[in-house]
């Protein structure tokens, strides 16, 4: 038998990874010629001198870092005169190949990238001989994202029709694969439209598969630009599990509904350490974070067609907001005001929110035991948002901003003009602004949450140290003409810290919550404007900025002074009623909820959405679910500096109890072992409530937590 060439062999492996090749007798010269446009994309993955920072000796290990991956791009000349030596367009990348992709017109036109853990690329990817060269002299060009995923370089993507229970109908309509920076571009079919039965699906194979399969990503043919990752690949199974359970079917799912499922689960599983070793790891831990939410949005789509809007919803709206986000060794608390306007039959919104921003940030040196200093900075800002809403069944309503990843949900009333809005890290409350000042006069009843941070202070061995409070409580106030004066009580906790030497250079941590009680009396001057706006003037830190819904029963307030105290927070109130009861609180409630926990080496926080039913005779039950995210800390032994990671997570409950109504329309919960307590506006569709819980490390209860409830009906 005839021995194989070098060209000829390599030319087979080409064509056996779908890289055209020619066999040609051509000199060792085409490689300078075929590389040319490579070793320029290449060099523009190479960052630039200008970006190099820091002292002189960093700058200069820089630009010589620099400097090598620039020498290593122009070796791909060399590396196809050595791999290659008589063989023309060995160099070409996946974006010069041709493709099966079938021509589309002037019809759809879809885009996108696959992204997937690195120990699944090998599972997914088909790489040119250019991307392996590439990756050879330049590791960079298949970095890491933001979350942790990685770009996935020749996977074949394939564009084909699905059938309720996720499996294929028919072959693939088009077809591409990514280039080397896991991007893809496919043209359908003339007459091809966007839907929830097209799947574009990514893996090492050229034949469809059905969802579910290992080794695969798949996203909904629902929007132009498509990001396959196990994130969508997640929300894709979710929809496909909820067909089942709620024995609906891919046509009820609109293309507006299948993007805000993707977006709700980008929004609460996009965290870094969710990415696991493999594809279905990855998977599993973006369903133990977002799959009790991800199941209850699945659910609200699942009737056919979108829900219809009442006629009260839409126009411009108030926002009062807080926004607690903790990250390692940074600590923030934000105090939000603003305004969002929402289209309803247009389907648009576009909010203008100006924050006010306290952070604690964290710096240790390593050099010494306990050497951590704190400092706190505040900074303000204003970033426009604008999207589309859809309008989900049982008075939902999803936004999906247009300039960014992720979404908000919001609950609102009968009328549409109270609507509260949560996303990974905010309350937000929304008023529908008024044409003339709304009358606050009479008795008034509100609940608070407010979180506070520390000033400047550096750790000292031994002694105990608190980053911050947090408290919820109660407000009880009389408004008479501009006079505003009454009572405030709160609950306070908090968690005293010790650093302590081991003995062998290296700290360890103890923490011990603590407790208490504050509160008192309240003189304030009330203002209230055409819009509904309200402000609050007396309080020696300034002024506290509010809104007020039509009618004058419901109000919500940004408490705390972030850049003057250190504390952001949020009051939301109605007005007192008379000769209520149980039977006041009837039916089913949308639930919002937000509540900040202190652990054993951790603090958590919780965003809470679903449903309460209240059967106006004192009983109550509840479909729930959260979303947590908890920062963790540890300085057990692993040197002077401690170690602080987070972890998302999710869960649903069935929470049952009792609850009474006084007549001033106070309301108490009773069920497990926290106190809820609040206040229910006087025709009932509107409830406040407040939690507190106390625990001590070590003991029974192993954290305390205080939390704020908004129901509306």
């Amino acid at each position: 038998m005839r021995k194989r060439s070098i060209g000829t062999f390599v030319f087979v492996a080409l064509a056996s990874l779908g890289v055209p090749g020619i066999v040609g007798a051509a000199m060792p010269s085409h490689c300078r010629r075929d590389c040319k446009q490579d070793v320029k994309n290449c060099l523009a993955l190479v960052p630039n001198n200008k970006s190099c920072t820091g002292t002189k000796a960093e700058k200069k290990a820089c630009r010589k870092m620099n400097a090598t991956q620039r020498k290593a791009c122009h070796r791909l000349v060399k590396l196809c005169k050595q791999q290659n030596p008589s063989m023309s367009g060995t160099c070409l990348p996946p974006s010069t190949t041709t493709s099966t992709t079938l021509p589309g017109g002037q019809g759809l036109a879809l885009q996108g990238s696959v992204r997937a853990p690195a120990a699944s690329l090998a599972l997914l990817e088909h790489r040119s001989l250019f991307q392996r060269m590439l990756a050879s002299v330049l590791p960079s060009a298949f970095a890491q994202s933001s979350d942790g995923l990685t770009a996935v370089p020749g996977a074949n993507v394939l564009l084909f029709s699905i059938d309720n229970s996720g499996a294929p109908v028919g072959n693939a309509i088009a077809q591409t694969t990514t280039d080397s920076s896991g991007n893809w571009t496919l043209s359908p079919p003339p007459g091809t439209s966007l839907g929830s039965n097209l799947i574009v699906q990514a893996s090492g194979n050229t034949t469809p598969a059905a969802v579910g399969q290992q080794n695969r990503l798949n996203c909904p043919c629902t929007a132009p630009v498509l990001n396959l990752s196990p994130i969508s690949e997640f929300a894709t199974q979710a929809i496909i599990a909820g067909i089942t359970r709620d024995s609906s079917s891919l046509a009820n799912f609109t293309v507006a509904e299948v993007n805000t499922i993707i977006q709700q689960v980008i929004s609460a599983a996009s965290d870094p350490s969710l990415v696991g070793a493999t594809i279905q790891d990855t998977i599993t831990n973006i369903a133990n974070a977002a799959g009790a939410q991800t199941q209850q949005i699945v659910d609200a789509a699942a009737a056919a067609g979108e829900a219809s809007a009442p006629s009260g919803l839409g126009g411009t709206y108030n926002l009062i907001g807080i926004n607690v986000h903790d990250q390692s060794f940074n600590l923030e608390r934000s105090q939000q005001v603003g305004t969002a306007s929402l289209d309803a039959s247009a389907k648009t919104f576009t909010v203008n929110l100006a924050e006010t921003k306290v952070s604690l940030n964290e710096t240790c040196t390593g050099t010494s035991v306990c050497g951590s200093t704190f400092v706190r900075s505040t900074a303000t800002g204003n970033n426009p948002i604008s999207g589309a809403i859809t309008l989900l069944s049982g008075n939902l309503i999803a936004f999906q901003p247009s300039n960014k990843e992720g979404g908000a949900l919001g609950r609102y009333n009968a009328s549409g003009d109270v609507i509260v809005i949560t996303t990974d890290a905010d309350l937000l409350v929304a008023t529908k602004q008024t044409g003339s000042a709304p009358t606050l006069s009479g008795n008034y009843q509100a609940a608070e949450l407010r979180a506070q941070l520390s000033s400047d202070f550096s750790v000292a061995q031994g002694v105990p140290y608190s980053t911050g409070d947090v408290s919820n409580g109660t407000v009880t106030v009389a408004i008479s003409g501009t006079g505003l004066s009454g009572s405030s009580t709160d609950n306070v906790m908090g968690k005293d810290i010790a650093c302590t030497d081991n003995g062998s250079g290296q700290c360890s941590l103890s923490e011990t919550l603590t407790s208490g009680s504050g509160g008192g009396s309240i003189s304030q001057t009330v203002a209230v404007n055409d819009t509904g706006g309200l402000t609050l003037t007396g309080d020696p830190s300034g002024p506290t900025t509010g809104a007020v819904a039509s009618g004058g029963n419901f109000f919500a307030l940004a408490s705390g002074h972030p850049a003057v105290d250190g504390d952001a927070g949020v009051v939301v109130g109605v007005k007192q009623g008379s000769g209520m009861d149980n039977s006041n609180l009837n039916g089913t409630y949308n639930f919002a909820g937000f509540t900040l926990e202190l652990g054993q080496s951790s603090s958590q926080t919780s965003l809470e959405g679903g449903t309460i039913t209240l059967d106006g005779a004192g009983t109550l039950t509840g479909n729930l679910v959260s979303v947590k995210k908890q920062l963790g800390s540890a300085c057990n032994g692993a040197g002077a500096c401690p170690t602080e990671t987070t972890s998302p997570s999710s869960k649903s409950e069935t929470p049952s109890g009792t609850y009474s109504v006084s007549a001033t329309g106070a309301v108490t919960v009773v069920g497990g072992s926290s106190t809820i307590t609040g206040f229910a506006s006087p025709d009932g569709s509107l409830i406040v409530l407040t939690e507190s819980q106390d625990g001590t490390i070590g003991g029974q209860n192993s954290s305390s937590d205080r939390g704020l409830f908004i129901l509306i009906k």
